[in-house]
């Protein structure tokens, strides 16, 4: 049976398009944080102190990235803590609004977040076909904690995987 001349043409194009794939880039991001800002804790107020911060990332490539957060200072994403001097401060970050699912590594019931660089998906926001996300990071302090007065502050690394 004889093929048309167009399927043969088809056929030649897909051949020749092959040739021209562009080849496989390492990915490369740079990493940008706006610190989560709570305000003032009243340590006597009845409710909790929330407040956010932000993650940015900026890629070479568009493609999915996986952030998660360690437990900062902690020995446990439940046991979250801001210091001062000997004084501890405890709080948590979240993935949600609503302040429910902990962002942490994906262990102990906490969860990571994944951001596709070029697109806004998952709370990732990014302009159309650029190579920024930004993701808010939701912090809660819970209220009525016994703590002294003074700047209280954690440090919590972000391990990024692509």
């Amino acid at each position: 049976m004889k093929r048309p001349l167009a399927t043969w043409l088809l056929i030649a194009m897909a051949l020749a398009w092959l040739g021209f794939a562009p080849a496989a880039q390492a990915q490369t991001c740079t990493i940008t944080t706006t610190p989560v800002a709570f305000g003032v804790y009243d340590p006597q107020a009845a409710t909790a102190l929330d407040g956010t911060g932000s993650v940015r990332l900026d890629c070479s490539n568009y493609g999915t990235v996986n952030v998660a957060l360690d437990d900062g200072g902690a020995t446990s994403f439940a046991a979250r803590r801001m210091t001062n001097g000997t004084d501890l401060l405890g709080y948590q970050l979240y993935t949600d609004t609503a302040r429910s699912i902990v962002w942490g590594d994906g262990n102990a019931g906490t969860d990571t977040v994944d951001c596709f660089i070029g697109f806004s998906t998952n709370g990732c926001v990014s302009t159309l076909f650029s190579l920024r996300a930004t993701r808010t990071i939701y912090g809660r302090i819970p209220a009525l904690q016994n703590v002294g007065i003074g700047s209280y502050a954690d440090t919590v690394r972000i391990t990024i995987t692509f």
